[in-house]
């Protein structure tokens, strides 16, 4: 509409009240034209022109002031109309209001001076109407544009507002949602009536809270409502915005697994090297007491009793030695024959024994996959894996009738990631029982060295660890489902041996036993250069060296033992050390020797295992 009134419709019989309504106007609006009507032909007529506003006489000789209202609207809404007579009454005003008749004046000398305030007034009023609109059409069309859920609901929780983004959320039709209750779609009773008693007793301004989602297929998705409580006509409603935080849902969750997953892996690490710790300490423990015991019993007659306590300590000591090797194992750091292995072969030739480990009521069944390509490991490693896969779920099943089942196939390790270009399937070994299961609690430590659920004196808590320290030396993964009551599932993924990871298993074997090679040497070579801290191990070692012609030079450091070689080197045909030093490291030991005579005989000795990727 124009913001200036230009042509006004006076529609009158009277040529007299037309002259002081046009007289009176023009004291306000002297730019101001009129058309004058007095007949339907003129009115018809006029009606093709622009005009901007009308002033009609209730009671005309051809047609009722309310008459000439509806048609005027019915061409255009926002054409103000003010009525102007004298044979009105309080009825007719109303209903001409109901119409949509912007004023309603007397027709009077006294009132006629209203006309022009009449005018003023309903510009304003269609002014205000206007912005409202617009701003309800602005309001409206954002409303339907949000991308989060807009909603309103009445007191019984019904929808009585509700936007297309919401619709979509809940994967329904906007108008079907008008009508129902919320509770079916976005609270429970308990959560609605904790709403209400939050805003009336606690005063709160607004509420938000996190809520499960039901869509109309019964999918379940997690959304944040925003709510507000109003007025409105003496009611109350709650105005809610509902933001779909699904995927953040997810992304949080998944970085919880994730940490979750760094953290136990840390810990595992951790654990690694603190068996690797104890286990190098036990060692040379172990090659003191062993190293005397065959000394001692190579010097005993034949016939002597101690011989028999001599071979106890010895035999006592291997079982001592098993003990440190599953140590080594879990750390990662025991030598293996790596070699291409067919899995299925190894579970059919270890299945006759893992029979005769299992009681009569356990069915071990097996299910492999055939045409599976080899992988890279060892032999004896993979039916040390099945014997303790096998063993931990036959004490699973103790006291049980029922199954442990056995299989092989392809499948993509946990770690693909589903938009992982690059996926490749590993070879698969499973091993499930349907025994007592497992508590989320006790799933998380089950790999950690001497950790047992079993009685005291019924297991080392080794068996587990192992099979971890092997498969991840074979550059495995380890997946497990377990729930109390629903039996447990191990599976364990190996990359084939045309893999990267499989070639790499290889390449790192290969430096281990190439690392492992000792020097060669003969009967000439009269002196050794021996470095050990531990005073036990010297002693036994010096002794069996001597004993074997070789003239021993003893030092528990390794400046010492470069001092001692700066001085005898002309004289020294060989160098043995053990590769953790208190004062340096054992190859930094032979470096330094090396410069000065590169053809020298050198041994490392560890307690600890090697790792090629870290001694390269």
């Amino acid at each position: 509409m124009k913001r200036e009134i230009q042509t006004i419709m006076i529609v009158d019989d009277s040529p007299e009240d037309r002259f002081l309504i046009k007289r009176e106007i023009s004291k306000e609006f002297p730019h101001v034209q009129f058309l004058e009507i007095t007949s339907p032909i003129e009115f018809e007529e006029a009606l093709k022109k622009d005009f901007d506003l009308v002033i009609t006489d209730y009671q005309l000789r051809w047609a009722v002031g309310t008459e000439i209202l509806k048609q005027i609207k019915a061409i255009d809404p926002y054409i103000l109309v003010i009525m102007f007579t004298a044979s009105g009454n309080e009825e007719i005003a109303v209903e001409a209001m109901k119409m949509g008749l912007d004023d309603y004046v007397l027709k009077s000398p006294k009132h006629i001076v209203r006309l022009p305030i009449a005018i003023r007034k309903s510009i304003e009023r269609l002014r205000e109407r206007e912005e409202r609109q617009a701003l309800e059409k602005k309001y409206f069309q954002l409303f339907q544009s949000l991308p989060v859920g807009v909603f309103s609901l009445d007191e019984n929780c019904v929808f009585q507002e509700v936007n297309p983004a919401l619709g979509e959320i809940l994967q329904i039709q906007p108008q079907e949602l008008l009508g129902k209750n919320a509770t079916d779609f976005l609270f429970t009773e308990a959560e609605i009536q904790e709403i209400w008693l939050r805003f009336e007793k606690e005063k709160e301004a607004s509420i938000t809270l996190e809520v499960t989602l039901t869509q109309k297929n019964g999918t379940k998705r997690y959304g944040r409502i925003t709510l507000n409580q109003v007025w409105r006509s003496g009611k109350k409603y709650l105005e809610g915005i509902l933001a779909d935080c699904t995927q953040e849902k997810y992304m949080e969750q998944e970085k919880e697994r994730f940490q979750k997953k760094m953290y136990h892996l840390q810990k595992m690490e951790a654990l690694g090297r603190l068996a690797m710790g104890v286990a190098h300490d036990f060692n040379n423990i172990l090659t003191g007491i062993m190293g005397f015991a065959e000394l001692s019993l190579a010097q005993l007659d034949s016939k002597d009793d101690l011989k028999k306590n001599l071979k106890m300590i010895l035999d006592i000591g291997e079982r001592a030695k098993n003990l440190t090797s599953q140590l080594l194992r879990f750390g990662r750091r025991q030598e293996i024959t790596p070699q291409e292995i067919d899995i299925n072969k190894v579970v059919e030739a270890t299945v006759p024994m893992l029979e005769r480990l299992i009681e009569e009521s356990i069915h071990l069944e097996t299910n492999l996959a055939k045409n599976l390509p080899p992988l890279i490991g060892d032999y004896h490693l993979f039916e040390q894996l099945l014997i303790n896969l096998v063993i931990n779920a036959r004490d699973a099943l103790e006291g049980l009738e029922g199954w442990i089942k056995i299989k092989t196939y392809l499948d993509y390790p946990p770690s693909q990631n589903e938009e992982d270009n690059k996926k490749e399937k590993f070879i698969v070994l499973e091993i499930e029982d349907n025994g007592k299961g497992m508590e989320e609690e006790v799933m998380e430590r089950i790999f950690e060295p001497f950790f047992t659920t079993k009685e005291e004196g019924k297991g080392t808590g080794m068996g587990l660890a192992t099979v971890y320290g092997i498969v991840k030396q074979l550059k495995g993964e380890i997946d497990i489902f377990s729930k109390p009551g629903k039996g447990a599932r191990f599976r364990l993924f190996f990359p084939p041996a045309s893999s990267k990871l499989g070639k790499k298993v290889l390449l790192l074997e290969e430096k281990f036993e190439e690392s492992h090679k000792s020097p060669k040497t003969t009967n000439d070579t009269k002196t050794i250069l021996f470095v050990e801290d531990d005073s036990s191990i010297v002693k036994a070692y010096s002794h069996f060296l001597t004993k074997h012609g070789y003239n021993v030079i003893a030092c528990t450091m390794g400046k010492e033992a470069l001092k001692e070689f700066g001085i005898r080197a002309s004289s020294v045909h060989g160098v043995i050390s053990d590769l953790v030093l208190p004062d340096m490291n054992g190859l930094e030991l032979m470096s330094a020797i090396c410069q000065q005579n590169p053809k020298i005989g050198k041994i490392l000795t560890s307690g600890y295992g090697f790792d090629p990727e870290k001694h390269k």
